[in-house]
């Protein structure tokens, strides 16, 4: 991270805000989604829209070089957006807290990359690159709280979401 300050900044006092300014105006339901943004890869323009192709998905329909920030090892828990949609209109009626929504399965960059051309069949080129600073090495998410509370599970495979995902992107090209 380059500048932590800014950082805390931006996240930790403009969600203050906004939590300050929902209580104030009486707001039964604040409802949190958080991602790192890594599905925009490394943005041209600012701020960046949800009409922005997200990366890596779209490098790979058009056979470009995929790029992987450090030897890929890294984990995160890939969860597929209905699964989230589902988990926040069943928040809507729940004890507030805090819940994770993810599937509990860690998921390495380079296997992720394996999958992408597993299931776009094109065998597109790695590019390596120096590791981001301030990465999160590995990270898979219990969601034991959701079950509980929300009687919420992730539904949708890593692979099942992939296939529906580049099927919807293929559709629209």
């Amino acid at each position: 991270m380059e500048d932590p300050l800014f950082d805390a900044r931006c996240n930790i006092m403009g969600s203050i805000v906004l939590i300050d300014l929902s209580a104030r105006a009486d707001v039964e339901r604040f409802i949190f989604a958080s991602t790192g943004g890594a599905m925009y890869g490394e943005p041209a323009r600012f701020p960046v829209s949800e009409n922005t192709p997200p990366k890596p998905l779209t490098q790979i329909l058009a056979g470009e070089t995929c790029i992987i920030y450090g030897e890929g090892k890294q984990t995160r828990d890939y969860v597929y957006v209905e699964d989230v949609s589902r988990a926040n209109l069943l928040a809507l009626d729940c004890p507030p807290g805090t819940y994770n929504i993810g599937t509990g399965i860690e998921t390495s960059v380079l296997a992720l990359v394996r999958l992408l051309r597993e299931t776009s069949g094109k065998n597109v080129s790695i590019s390596y690159s120096p590791p981001r600073a301030g990465e999160v090495a590995r990270i898979a998410l219990s969601c034991k709280h959701a079950e509980n509370n929300l009687h919420w599970r992730a539904q949708v495979s890593l692979t099942e979401g992939i296939t529906r995902t580049f099927r919807w992107f293929a559709e629209r090209r």
